[in-house]
């Protein structure tokens, strides 16, 4: 078994990265499946590369693909 204090901190990561999704979109973990399809929308057309110019606009746009994929997942979401 791992000892404790690594089992912590790899759960604090977890919870983190789950938060950081929320962040991505602009919504809190509040949201409903509809806050979090409005938000992509959104932010999709904002970051998509063809739209967007800026030299990090294809990164940008796959962070937020990321967080709707696993934010408009109700299994995803449990966890």
């Amino acid at each position: 078994p791992a000892p404790r204090g690594r089992r912590l901190l790899a759960m604090k990561v977890k919870f983190d990265a789950k938060a950081d999704y929320y962040m991505r979109l602009g919504l809190t973990e509040t949201a409903t499946l509809n806050d979090i399809k409005r938000a992509y929308r959104r932010l999709a057309l904002k970051t998509h590369p063809d739209v967007n110019k800026a030299s990090d606009a294809a990164e940008q746009f796959k962070r937020v693909c990321e967080a709707y994929k696993v934010l408009s997942d109700a299994d995803a979401r449990k966890q």
